[in-house]
């Protein structure tokens, strides 16, 4: 049994869609007058592209079949191509209608209707050339091994034996239709290859349940590090079910952190590890709420206190100082255009190192990719951060 809501969030994205895919396909063949063959050819492809995408999110609901990631990578890979070409295609219109507003604000005589057409069909040749180029540029990002981006992080007072400790850091995996155990073994050995103190992963792991995804998740167990694999929930293991998934994290020696910690020595330096669930957790378990005072009982002596929060927005509830390190996810830096631009408009920090609140965060790009596999503007990483003395 589907639960209502989320059959009401399919019907709004596929209404959504469907709508996406009738203004696509009239601004592309209205400037042109197309015989019967193209036509046909045209509502084809249209109807094609409105019932991929919708069949790509449902092979989530499949087992055991062996064309659902082909479907899926499809469904998904055009659902991020159109996304593509949607935008542009609305920059254009925008701007046409602007340039038609502002040569009638200016001139007596009648906008040339031919110049218009003509305008029309190169910009409209233009775009779809364009979106085409985006789209291949980020299947081709999205296929490429992850980057590791080496970070130093200067603490205050930081003690000798903790000089130059290193942890590695993955994100948004989203294990599932699209990232699968080739992803995840080629992950696995760059992250070991690293040979770092620490392994940080800091939510949405996977997309699916544990019984349809375990086999896709298994080569990350082949991680190791001397002070652990640590984990927080990100949002989408509350839509995947946190529960059986943490057990399952639990059962192959990954430490997950729900407002608690682990205390790890290195020398005579003392290093406190925490995690903290998503941001949005309640709406899924209410005992889920973030509790700073709770995570960091017993633990306010360490030396440097490291916090595993999904999203960076969660730092809105830490206390200034509470902690030295943030670490986070979720944002995938926007993935590709044009949320790599729109990013922006709904995330105070997007990727990278920020001083916030006297403490660090970091921003993981996200090791893999959700939903459509592209990386255009936004390169998928694993994060490498040195603990250096200020």
């Amino acid at each position: 049994m589907i639960p209502l809501r989320l059959f009401i969030f399919g019907l709004t994205v596929n209404s959504i869609w469907i709508g996406v895919t009738i203004y696509l396909y009239k601004r592309l063949t209205g400037p042109y007058d197309l015989n019967p063959l193209a036509r046909n050819s045209a509502r084809a492809l249209a109807l094609f592209v409105a019932v991929i995408v919708p069949c790509a999110f449902l092979t989530r609901l499949v087992r055991d079949w062996s064309g659902q990631q082909t479907v899926a990578y499809l469904g998904f890979a055009t659902m991020g191509s159109i996304g593509a070409l949607a935008t542009l295609l609305i920059v254009r219109d925008v701007t046409l209608w602007f340039w038609g507003r502002w040569q009638k604000f200016n001139q007596a005589e009648p906008i040339d209707p031919g110049r218009r057409e003509f305008l029309i069909r190169v910009s409209t040749t233009g775009v779809a050339s364009a979106s085409a180029g985006i789209a291949a540029a980020g299947i081709y990002g999205a296929r490429q091994a992850p980057t590791v981006e080496r970070v130093e992080v200067p603490i205050d007072g930081l003690p000798a034996d903790l000089e130059g400790l290193q942890i590695a850091q993955i994100s948004d995996i989203h294990v599932g239709a699209t990232a699968t155990a080739k992803e995840t073994r080629r992950i696995a050995s760059i992250v070991n290859s690293l040979g770092a103190d620490l392994i940080a992963v800091t939510g949405d792991l996977v997309d699916g349940p544990v019984p349809i995804l375990a086999p896709e998740l298994a080569p990350l167990f082949e991680m190791k590090a001397p002070m652990g694999v640590h984990f927080c929930t990100g949002n989408h293991e509350y839509y995947s079910g946190w529960k059986p998934w943490c057990d399952h994290l639990e059962a192959n020696d990954w430490k997950v952190h729900l407002n608690g910690h682990q205390l790890l020595k290195r020398g005579a330096g003392s290093l406190m590890i925490a995690g903290i669930p998503d941001l949005r957790a309640t709406r899924f378990e209410p005992s889920h709420a973030c509790d700073i005072d709770k995570t960091c009982k017993d633990g306010e002596s360490a030396d440097v206190k490291v916090l595993l929060a999904h999203q960076p927005r969660s730092i809105k509830d830490i206390p200034e100082g509470r902690f030295d390190l943030v670490l986070s996810g979720h944002t995938h830096g926007g993935q590709f255009f044009p949320f790599t631009v729109l990013i922006h408009l709904f995330q105070p920090l997007v990727a990278g190192l920020y001083r916030r609140k006297n403490m660090w965060v970091y921003v993981n790009r996200g090791t893999a990719h959700w939903g459509p596999p592209l990386r255009f503007g936004a390169r998928q990483e694993i994060t490498l951060l040195t603990l250096k003395r200020a």
